[in-house]
Order: structure tokens, then C-alpha cells, then sequence
């Protein structure tokens, strides 16, 4: 369980990696986003790698806000930039509400559960193997 919100954390949040009480992630430029992922290095934590990929094409889908991608290679994110990928590999789709709420929680895997059991976060993997991954990842967290 805890290498799903490892997992989800970073490939949702990775915008929020500086975020403050105050974080509005459509106000934020893409400039400000990459400077972020080139100041810091963002991984996919050991214990998360068997859930995804070492090269992952990522959509995050911020719904009525905006649409960037990321893309990881050898499980670090190395790119991050406007818009969706015609080949991702993962969907990710959040509300605005869900971003602040994870920018500003104490809570983190509380919120994160809550957030993707109401439906205000969906993981959307293509692909067979990605899917069940997601699928039993989701029904354990449930049970939380």
C-alpha cells in the first residue's frame, strides 16, 4: 500500500513538489514547473518501481485547469511540459480541488485514499498489466 501513494504522489503531485499553503496549480507557469524538476531530483522510490515502468510517458489531467506531461526515463523524471502526450502510458486525472487539498494536507495518505476513493483522483493506465496493477492497488485502499 504504501508503494502506491509513494507512486501516486510523485507522478500526480510532481507539481507541488515546493507547494505552499497558498498553491494554485493554474497560476504557476510551465517554466516554473521545469525549474522545479531541474533543481530537484525527482525518483520513483525503490520500494515503488514494481508498479511502474522505468520509462513511463505520463498525462496529468488537472480537470478545467490544464494538461501537462511527464515523462520518466530510468525511473527519473526528466521532462515536464504543457499539454498531453499522444503516447502516454498513464493518465492521470485529478480536480483542482484535489491538488490544493494535497498541497496543503498534513495527511497526505489520509487525503490521497480519500481523494481517489471519491473519484476527485483516477489513475487510468494503458495497457493489461498497468490496469490490474491499478485495479488491485485501488481495492486494497478501500480496505484503509
Amino acid at each position: 500500500m504504501k508503494k502506491l501513494i509513494a507512486i501516486l504522489l510523485l507522478l500526480v503531485f510532481i507539481p507541488v513538489v515546493n507547494a505552499q499553503s497558498n498553491f494554485d496549480i493554474g497560476a504557476v507557469s510551465i517554466e516554473q514547473l521545469q525549474e522545479i524538476l531541474s533543481n530537484q531530483a525527482i525518483e520513483v522510490p525503490e520500494s515503488a518501481r514494481s508498479l511502474v515502468k522505468s520509462d513511463e510517458r505520463i498525462n496529468l489531467i488537472i480537470t478545467d485547469t490544464r494538461e501537462l506531461n511527464v515523462i520518466l526515463k530510468n525511473y527519473k523524471a526528466v521532462s515536464i511540459n504543457e499539454g498531453k502526450l499522444e503516447d502516454s502510458t498513464v493518465d492521470i486525472i485529478a480536480t483542482k480541488n484535489a491538488v490544493n487539498t494535497m498541497s496543503t494536507t498534513d495527511d497526505q495518505k489520509g487525503s490521497l485514499t480519500e481523494l481517489i476513493n471519491n473519484g476527485e483522483i483516477q489513475v487510468k493506465p494503458k495497457g493489461f498489466f498497468g490496469k490490474l496493477k491499478i485495479g488491485f492497488a485501488k481495492l486494497f485502499l478501500k480496505f484503509l
